[in-house]
């Protein structure tokens, strides 16, 4: 399956899913909030289509025309309000930074509760993108969080959620091992 652009992309991708009433809209120009959102598209198969931050491009325009609720992943420098007020039914999530929009997507859309979660770095897309399905597979969030020390946001999220089983994905220069310590210092 393949487009012009990335953007045809991701359409072609969603017309292979079931139909759904609800689509999910991020950044097509950078990562961060696709991976936060992965595991829960995957989860309930949910196309993800993407969009430029003030343009929604006309391949992503004519495919939203197709569900009656958007998730719109990011804030504002992400997907502009010009963007999301284009959308069919847009509930936005987001945080300050790449690292509160993936606590919040966790908080607002596992809404069960999380005992067990994901972590991976958010300064970088492979590991997280790699994990996303099986993250999907196991009903869990993926976090993410900086390299050297566990995010605030991430470490609010599993003392509130009270988390106790984590899967770390990628080496130790993606999540140091001090990120793994004060891991393990919430759940002893």
């Amino acid at each position: 399956m393949s487009g012009k652009t990335r953007y045809e992309t991701a359409v072609q991708i969603a017309n292979k899913l079931p139909l759904q009433e609800t689509s999910i809209v991020v950044s097509g120009e950078n990562y961060p909030d696709a991976l936060s959102i992965g595991p829960y598209a995957a989860m309930n198969g949910i196309p993800i289509l993407l969009t430029q931050a003030n343009t929604l491009p006309s391949p992503t325009a004519a495919q939203v025309k197709k569900y009656s609720h958007t998730f719109v992943i990011g804030g504002t420098g992400a997907v502009s309000e010009n963007v999301r007020k284009q959308l069919p039914g847009p509930d936005r999530i987001s945080g300050k930074n790449r690292y509160e929009t993936s606590a919040n997507v966790s908080k607002q859309l596992f809404s069960a509760g999380i005992d067990s979660a994901f972590v991976s770095t958010g300064s970088n897309f492979a590991d997280a993108l790699t994990g996303s399905v099986l993250a999907g597979l196991y009903v869990e969030p993926i976090v993410l969080t900086t390299p050297n020390t566990l995010h605030p946001a991430a470490k609010e999220l599993f003392v509130e959620e009270q988390v106790l089983w984590y899967t770390i994905i990628g080496g130790k220069g993606a999540v140091s091992l001090d990120v793994e310590d004060e891991i393990w210092s919430l759940i002893q």
